[in-house]
């Protein structure tokens, strides 16, 4: 890349991940090469992503910073029981308030207890056996590793 277009104004983005959970910073942990940052996302529910310590600099990451989890909803599990250990660090609990049914697979979308909302694709299967529909009460799970940061321009 030229140092030209490397000073070119950046326009705004869109982004394509269903799900663009609004939050704060809470802390920064450093690693050697990737940092884990904690993220409130209100109604005393929070998230942790897992980004590289390159972008934690790149996006100014640092307690009180308002930040944007985005996650694909391919990247979202469901669960509808408590499960002593997992190891997706997120487990965001909330009720599902839709369902869409598709060709392959269905949208499921869960307003959160901490009044974010998530969604997600599952398999028909998936939604049938774990009796997924409105009203029911799930669990999200998402990886740390499957979440990219966002900071406002």
């Amino acid at each position: 890349m030229s140092s030209a277009s490397s000073t070119l104004p950046r326009p705004p983005l869109k982004v394509s991940a269903g799900n663009q959970i609004r939050g704060h910073v809470v802390t920064v942990e450093r690693g050697a090469v990737n940092a884990e940052v904690l993220i409130d996302i209100g109604g005393g529910a929070s998230m942790v992503a897992i980004v590289t310590d390159e972008s934690i600099d790149a996006l100014t990451l640092r307690p009180g910073r308002e930040v944007y989890a985005l996650v694909q909803a391919s990247s979202v599990i469901f669960t509808t029981e408590r499960m002593p250990f997992v190891s997706a660090r997120n487990a965001l609990w909330g009720v599902v308030d839709a369902l869409r049914t598709g060709a392959v697979n269905d949208e499921i979308s869960m307003r959160l207890d901490a009044g974010q909302r998530v969604t997600a694709t599952l398999t028909h299967t998936s939604v049938h056996e774990l009796g997924l529909a409105p009203g029911r009460r799930a669990c999200a799970l998402i990886k740390a590793s499957s979440v990219l940061l966002a900071v406002p321009a």
